[in-house]
């Protein structure tokens, strides 16, 4: 990240930097965890298959019940499952 760049949007609700993440990931070879901005299902799911990410952050929107633990893992394990069945390299 470039000095002066605003690489955070924790607790903003504004959606997760995956761009950022993605560019983080590809320059160290480390896949990147994303940190503050998730603020519905969507979000996660799109950065579930965001080639990468390896995991999320959330706080502030399960603390104010934007997100649901519940549905977010029945959602995500489905997720996983169709991706597991359809094997390796086929992008959903």
């Amino acid at each position: 990240m470039r000095r002066g760049q605003q690489g955070t949007r924790d607790g903003l609700l504004g959606g997760p930097n995956l761009e950022l993440a993605v560019g983080v990931a590809s320059a160290s070879g480390i896949p990147a965890i994303v940190s503050g901005g998730v603020s519905s299902l969507s979000d996660l799911v799109h950065a579930a298959g965001t080639p990468g990410v390896a995991a999320a952050i959330v706080g502030r929107a399960f603390y104010e019940g934007k997100i649901e633990l519940v549905e977010t893992l029945r959602v995500l394990r489905e997720r996983a499952r169709v991706e597991l069945a359809a094997g390796p390299g086929v992008a959903l």
